[in-house]
């Protein structure tokens, strides 16, 4: 059976492929997925991660606007210190629209609406489930700032969404909506 991750990257580099030809921006990043908020704290526990990004960016007409399009992967471990279990990791999977404006040649602001994956970790306490990992959609939001250096970019970015989980529990089906939120830190390369 072929690892999720691996259709993801596959998913990313296809888009960027199907982009080749096309008289725009194509980019590659990647870097740090460092949770923010409720994400962070005690319920989600999550640590800091990695993502993945490949995006297609357009000008049109001169005027410093454009259309960008996206796909997106990151994973941050679940981490909670001071017990003894085995766990999985948070991840996400997401394709993004949105708008670009270029304020000068070196800098770029996008904001970018996106429709993610959220998958939540497995954890475990000696080889019996105390939590499975769950699958879930939702709409959310990606502004990103992009400072080029010849072809070589840095960026930074705010991603959130927010999944509504479905869990199968001992007293039934369990939902919990989870604000998944990332500032990322990334370097990436312009094709």
């Amino acid at each position: 059976m072929i690892n999720k991750n691996v259709i993801h990257i596959v998913v990313l580099f296809l888009i960027f492929a199907a982009a080749k030809n096309t008289c725009a921006q194509k980019t590659l990043e990647s870097g740090l997925s460092i949770p923010v908020g409720d994400y962070a704290g005690s319920e989600a526990s999550a640590a800091i991660g990695y993502n993945i990004r490949g995006g297609w960016d357009k000008i049109l007409n001169n005027n410093n606007m454009g259309i960008a399009l996206g796909a997106i992967f990151g994973r941050n471990k679940y981490n909670v210190e001071g017990i003894t279990i085995s766990s999985g990791s948070w991840s996400y999977f997401g394709i993004e629209t949105g708008v670009l404006y270029q304020v000068n040649d070196q800098i770029n602001l996008k904001g970018m609406l996106v429709f993610a994956n959220g998958t939540s970790p497995a954890i475990r306490a000696n080889s019996s489930g105390i939590l499975e990992s769950a699958r879930a959609n939702a709409f959310g939001f990606d502004l990103r700032v992009e400072y080029k250096i010849s072809k070589v970019y840095i960026s930074g970015n705010l991603l959130s969404f927010a999944p509504v989980f479905k869990y199968n529990g001992s007293n039934g089906i369990l939902m919990d909506k989870q604000s998944i939120s990332t500032l990322g830190l990334s370097i990436g390369y312009i094709f």
